[in-house]
């Protein structure tokens, strides 16, 4: 959808230049900017996930977690395509520490959410953020197994 109406905008025609200029004009408001970057980068995908939770099924925000090393983006942390527990608390990744084989833990405090812990999947969505540590345990399960 997104590429045939790209390849209709750079058409001929009086009609089109009309669209062209409308087109022009709503992207100047943030909201529709916003949606259409979501629609072609792929972040408007919503995967199903715990209605309690508004952060799971959903690509991951632009956090950074200042660490012991440093600041760190988000985008730095996921270039090893892992799992990734990201815990500003300290108190998560003790629940992870069995599936440390196979998730990444990173503890600092998190910048750009107001989540206090966010696991994320290798695609950079969303599985699980900040609740109790049973609903930790049940998605680190459910989306990496069983520890060993």
């Amino acid at each position: 959808m997104s590429t045939q109406a790209q390849s209709a905008l750079i058409g001929p025609g009086d009609e089109i230049t009309g669209l062209r200029e409308l087109f022009a004009e709503l992207l100047r408001k943030p909201e529709v900017t916003g949606h259409i970057a979501a629609l072609m980068s792929g972040a408007d995908i919503h995967y199903p996930a715990d209605p309690a939770d508004p952060l799971a099924g959903r690509f991951a925000p632009d956090v950074v977690v200042h660490s012991e090393h440093g600041a760190l983006r988000l985008a730095e942390l996921t270039r090893a395509a892992r799992p990734l527990l990201l815990d500003s608390t300290g108190a998560c990744a003790g629940v992870a520490a069995p599936w440390r084989d196979r998730v990444d833990v990173v503890t600092g405090a998190l910048e750009g959410t107001t989540a206090t812990a966010l696991l994320v999947r290798p695609d950079c969505f969303v599985a699980w953020s900040a609740g109790n540590s049973d609903t930790l345990r049940a998605s680190l399960a459910r989306h990496f197994g069983l520890p060993l």
